[in-house]
């Protein structure tokens, strides 16, 4: 629910408004001139010190974003929402809508505070001057100050708000130029955008003075007037760093009325939002979308100047009124549900309660004053003035009743800002616990996690955060992860260049599974004693956008990029391997004068100039054609193409043309085929948040879906007019699923705890699985449906699974106990792997965490080696003595595979055309002889329209605009047509016609198929009638409802399957077609599902009966080792089974304790069959392809010769007794 209500804190970074109205003058009896650092840890703290999305750990602060409203175009304009309880200690304790950065506020000319449009206030200062003359303060006056950015504004900033990392995101690089004389103020950011702000001008004030009193010295009163007065800035306009404009208009009371965004040349609008104020807050977009925000307008009265009164020589000053805040009730939002907001406090300052339709609610607990038990421990509150105050104490969600139950709760132990850091202790709802560890600055130093057990916490792993110093005091500078041990698994270390940019990333630990080093952190930082490292370096541009232009791994690949001038849109972005110059693969972006991206780039060239196409042998273009008019930039039509090299010229693939609806979103696709005609439009509808609730495929089929208040889908009628409801839980889960067909309805259900998972799934049937899961909702054990064992007892199948303390999974526990153990990596990735039967296979990988080397349960070794894009190019088996023994190389164009060698030598080279789709696939031996040729040919929509094999066979396709074979035939090269068929669908896809010419005779096959696609019914050329009915809700033995299929053929005679709760075929009976049973066979299983007894009843025609049992027994692999035949009679025979370590049958004793042994070759062949008889002894020989060649008869001293062709045909098989089989293929 959580996830539904709220984003994740990195979504803060959005354009703001705010709700509160602020004359541009006042007072000195209004100034506030400092900023809070708790509310800038509420909104900026690292991603993973919020608890579950909504809870500020370090602050304790209860933080909230989401988008209201979208005014869609190429430039959207939106309105958003941020909360933080912290706001209650501000002028805007209803939270920030649209954003506080409208306005910025000028204290006494000295101090200016500025919020960021993530809700951030930044603290700047006027530098010192002293001022002699009327000379010096002209000057200073009228010419522009950079501002000096207070200290305290990095005080509970960090750079890892948005996990970007990067110097466009550092707002300590922010510059703030300000304008006496011309009341601006200008905030440089350094992504390169900038905001432009403006106060009422003093010039008119100082004016009316000079009127009264000519004595009056312009400048010197300009200062005086300043340095005791407050002034607000009002933002104008904003430059965005793609070069795109959004304007603010106020009304007369400076009351944001409209948001309009623009093109860099001004004069395109691209979106409107107007807004209005009276008993509600009413927003409407230029695309007929609106929000409607009900709640309270909180309003103060100040003083504001207006005239200078010569005869008591002071300023005059009137009552005005103002808007402090706005008190959330409600919000109504086209983008997501109806939102109901209550209060802890009667003047609302602090959210209690998120309520959403049909009971859906978040409650929020806060320490008080007073006493509060939690967690058996009494937690007492004196006053307003503890630091404890008013900080989440819980949160809570309805259970599946309604009822509230805690999610999370929360004690705390601050620390003092500037003096100590602190921490503060999370619960969940089964006690477990993890403690947030904080600095004195406010930023997250640990996260320790701990599980409950036995009355007593564990720790099971931790992380630590390294942060810098001084200038680099908000930059993240290393995580470290530690398993409950307190030793280092793994390790980061971010390196950074003055503008905060990420320029060295490197990764420590035991990355190839081999590395012998402990990762061992000293003074914060790994130390270098071998262990393994992966570093990532990066350059930016040393301006005021700090773009990222240069980046390579370890790997040595290289990737480089260029900008559009004075924007961050990318126009190249060049791909090389080892050295920048050896360019491999290439994309360029074309704008149009708007910087709207009109032309999309993709080839294999190796120059730096787009033009120069110097080893390009494919080029795919996409252009994008924008809206001419109204509404600007939208996408009218993209058109794919690609470049014939050898003429030039651009050639169409494929074409679609965009139409919009009101809301300007896409109501209608046109395609246009290779040929640029129009073959077939889909068409969309969307209900009023934007959910689309019908659409059109392209064969004109109709799919409806419908959404309850929640934005949940409840309803969808698929294309093939399936019709399935869905109903969901108070915490927007999905509960219970239903699918309608004539005479039925299927229900499947769901159960989840209070963390989200799911505990319990019921099938179609009314069967159970059920899960359960460790402290950190880790899957730990599923019960599957009672079903009965091999001798027909009662169980709950259970696999279990274990993890370590990093949540890696590391020992899987089948139902039958059999237990398979892995080891990981510091990438996660499998190192070991143990099986039940005490073999082991082995992993190493690259650093980059490509695999390197596999080493089977035999010490086979295969090592792989990779190109610049991570794709394999040789594979190569080795003995376990390193001995080579196949090898097979991948060659590859910077798109595709180009050919494969393989361990023969043979070479498939395959081949493309334009635009990128294989039109070739050769196969030359290794003396580069051709020996087989296909050839793919495409429709004017892309699908396969024609193959040819050899050049004599050619197969023919032609499909409907889903791409579906309609029909296909075969010809020869002579056009003889060898062979024909016809399909017809019905409308979920299924062949319910299948018309067949064979040696010119019609054949027809009619399907018919239910609600779930299986098929029910099928009529063939001669009328034969075969039908299947389905039973899904039969009752067995064990009161469960099951599948039983009833197969009944034309001759009525019937085959009735009954299946167990697991889907296994339980019991099969044939029958006569007068109804007479003929066989019965009824089958048992072990848990892990093999057939393990089989008891078979035989009627004879005298109506007597006989059964017959066969026993199966199974190793801890899972391998067939004991087969009893006439099993518990005497006539019982045993055969005995055993295997290689890879799970090659090594041995078979018969029931005569006659044992046939196999041997095999490194690679799996089998090499030899004896007998302990000594009757048998072949001996077995196997071509590089691993194709049987030759067959050693040594007992009987006779050979078998085999010869195939390439495609692995048997061309040619000598026989042991003198005789020749040879054999041709067609095509």
């Amino acid at each position: 629910m959580l996830n539904i209500i709220y984003h994740k804190i990195h979504l803060f970074m959005k354009w703001f408004l705010i709700l509160l109205i602020f004359p541009f003058l006042f007072s000195s009896s209004f100034a506030q001139e400092h900023i809070d650092p708790f509310v800038t840890a509420a909104i900026s703290s690292e991603p993973s010190s919020i608890v579950s999305g909504c809870v500020n750990a370090i602050t304790g602060d209860f933080v909230l974003a989401s988008t209201d409203l979208i005014a869609e175009s190429i430039e959207p304009a939106s309105l958003n929402h941020i909360y933080t309880s912290r706001f209650r200690k501000t002028n805007y304790p209803g939270g920030l809508l649209l954003g506080e950065h409208l306005f910025a506020h000028c204290y006494f000319n000295s101090n200016f505070i500025v919020t960021e449009p993530s809700g951030i206030q930044l603290l700047y200062n006027m530098p010192k001057y002293s001022l002699k003359g009327e000379k010096q303060r002209r000057k200073h006056i009228e010419n522009d100050i950079t501002l000096e950015l207070n200290p305290e504004s990095a005080k509970g900033l960090s750079n890892s708000t948005n996990c970007e990392n990067s110097g466009r995101i550092n707002l300590l690089k922010n510059k703030a130029i300000y304008n006496q004389k011309n009341g601006t103020l200008i905030i440089h950011s350094p992504d390169g955008s900038c905001r432009y702000y403006s106060s009422n001008h003093l010039n008119d004030l100082i004016a009316k003075k000079k009127q009264k009193n000519k004595k009056s010295k312009y400048y010197n009163d300009f200062i005086s007037l300043s340095n005791k007065a407050g002034f607000f800035f009002k933002l104008d306009k904003q430059q965005l760093s793609n070069g795109n404009w959004i304007f603010y208009t106020y009304n007369n009371l400076d009351w944001p009325i409209n948001i309009r965004t623009t093109n860099p040349a001004m004069n395109k609008t691209y979106s409107n939002i107007n807004t209005t104020i009276g008993n509600e807050f009413t927003c409407i977009t230029s695309c007929n979308k609106t929000l409607k925000i009900q709640g309270d307008i909180i309003k103060e009265y100040h003083n504001e100047i207006f005239d200078w009164d010569n005869k008591k020589k002071c300023w005059k000053s009137t009552l005005k009124h103002r808007i402090k805040g706005f008190i959330y009730r409600s919000k109504i939002s086209p983008e997501k549900p109806k939102e109901i907001f209550h209060y802890l406090e009667s003047d609302g300052k602090v959210i209690s309660d998120c309520i959403l339709p049909d009971k859906r609610q978040l409650h929020i607990d806060y320490y008080t004053i007073g006493n509060h038990l939690v967690n058996n421990i009494t937690i007492n509150i004196p006053s307003t003035q503890d630091p404890r105050f008013m900080r989440v104490k819980s949160i809570s969600v309805p259970e599946k009743k309604g009822n509230l139950q805690n999610l999370y709760y929360f004690i705390y132990h601050p620390g003092v800002l500037d003096q100590n850091g602190g921490d503060t202790e999370v619960y969940n709802s089964d006690g477990h616990k993890t403690i947030y560890k904080y600095s004195s600055q406010l930023r997250l130093e640990s996260i320790e996690k701990y599980v409950l057990k036995n009355g007593r916490y564990k720790n099971i792993n931790s992380e630590k955060l390294i942060w810098g110093k001084n200038n680099e005091a908000t930059f993240l500078l290393g995580k470290t992860i530690f398993d409950s041990s307190e030793q280092a698994v793994f390790s980061k270390r971010f390196s950074y260049d003055n503008n905060g940019n990420l320029i060295k990333e490197t990764f420590y630990g035991n990355l190839s599974g081999k590395c012998k080093a402990p990762l061992i952190i000293e003074k914060s930082f790994p130390k270098m004693n071998g262990i393994e490292t992966l570093t990532i370096e990066r350059s930016f541009t040393d301006d005021d956008r700090n773009t990222l232009t240069y980046q390579k791994d370890d790997t040595g690949l290289i990737t480089s990029f260029s900008y559009l001038k004075n924007t961050d849109k990318i126009t190249s972005k060049l791909l090389s391997y080892q050295h920048q110059n050896q360019i491999k693969h290439r994309f360029f972006y074309e704008y149009d004068n708007d910087n709207i991206l009109i032309r999309e780039i993709q080839d294999d060239g190796s120059a730096l100039d787009k033009n120069d196409l110097t080893n390009v042998f494919r080029r795919t273009i996409k252009v994008i054609r924008p809206r001419q008019v109204e509404p600007y930039g939208l996408t009218d039509s993209i058109e794919e193409r690609y470049l014939d090299i050898n003429t030039g010229e651009e050639k169409l693939i494929r074409k679609e043309k965009y139409e919009y609806n009101e809301n300007r979103r896409i109501q209608k696709k046109e395609i246009f085929d290779s040929e640029g005609n129009s073959r077939y439009s889909l068409s969309y509808d969307y209900d009023d948040k934007g959910n689309i609730k019908y659409e059109t495929d392209p064969i004109g089929r109709e799919a409806i879906y419908r959404y309850n208040p929640n934005d949940n889908k409840e309803y969808e009628k698929d294309f093939s007019g399936k019709e399935t409801s869905f109903k969901y839980d108070l915490c927007n889960r999905l509960i219970k699923k239903n699918i309608k067909d004539e005479s039925h309805s299927f229900f499947e259900e769901y159960e989840y705890d209070l963390k989200n998972n799911k505990i319990s799934e019921k099938d179609i049937y009314g069967n159970i699985k059920k899960h359960e899961y460790d402290a950190f909702n880790h899957l730990t054990k599923e019960l599957l449906p009672q079903v009965q064992d091999t001798f027909g007892n009662i169980n709950t199948p259970t696999k279990s699974y274990k993890y370590d303390d990093l949540g890696r999974q590391i020992e899987k526990k089948d139902p039958l106990l059999n237990v398979t153990k892995t080891s990981y990596n510091a990438h996660n990735k499998p190192i070991r792997i143990e099986y039940p039967d005490n073999t082991s296979e082995e992993y190493i990988y690259n650093l980059n965490s490509t695999l390197k080397e596999h080493i089977n349960q035999e010490g086979l070794k295969t090592k792989y080696d990779y190109d610049y894009l991570q794709r394999e190019k040789v594979k190569q088996i080795y003995s376990p003595t390193d001995i080579l023994l196949r090898e097979e190389t991948f060659e590859y164009s910077a798109f595709d595979l180009t050919s494969k060698t393989d361990t023969d030598g043979n070479i498939t080279k395959h081949s493309y055309d334009g635009s990128g789709r294989k039109i070739k696939e050769e196969l030359f031996s290794k003396d580069k002889i051709l020996l087989f040729i296909k050839e793919l040919f495409y429709d004017e929509l892309g699908f396969i329209s024609k193959k040819i094999k050899g050049h004599d066979l050619v197969t023919i396709y032609e499909r409907d605009l889903l791409g579906r074979v309609l029909k296909k035939r075969k010809e020869n090269a002579n056009k003889k047509i060898l062979f024909k068929i016809r399909y017809k669908y019905d409308d979920a896809g299924n062949k319910e016609r299948i018309t067949s010419y064979i040696a010119g005779n019609k054949s027809i096959e009619n399907r018919k198929y239910d609600i779930f696609n299986r098929l029910i019914k099928t009529i063939d050329a001669l009328k034969n009638e075969t039908t299947i009915e389905y039973n899904d809700f039969f009752q067995n033995d064990l009161d469960q409802k099951v599948k039983q299929i009833i197969h009944e053929n034309a001759l009525k005679q019937k085959t009735i399957t009954t299946y167990d709760a697991l889907g296994r075929e339980k019991i099969i009976e044939n029958k006569s077609p007068d109804d007479l049973t003929i066989s019965l066979e009824e089958k048992f299983y072990d848990l892990n599902n093999h057939l393990t007894r089989q008891k078979s009843t035989i009627y004879n025609p005298n109506k007597s009966k006989r059964d017959v049992i066969t026993y199966w027994h199974y190793d801890h692999m899972n391998r067939l080792d004991i087969l009893k035949e006439a099993y518990n009679s005497k006539d019982e025979k045993t055969t005995l089974y055993s295997y290689t370590d890879m799970g090659k049958l090594k041995t078979t004793t018969k029931p005569d304790r006659v044992v046939l042994e196999n041997n095999y070759d490194l690679l799996g062949n089998k090499t030899r069959l004896l007998s302990s008889k000594n009757d048998i002894d072949y001996q077995f020989a196997y071509n590089n392809l691993n194709q049987l060649i030759k067959i050693n008869d040594k007992i009987n001293k006779k050979k078998t010769i085999r010869k195939y062709d390439v495609l692995g045909n048997l061309l040619e098989e000598a026989l042991s007794n003198g005789l020749t089989l040879k054999s041709e293929y067609d095509l």
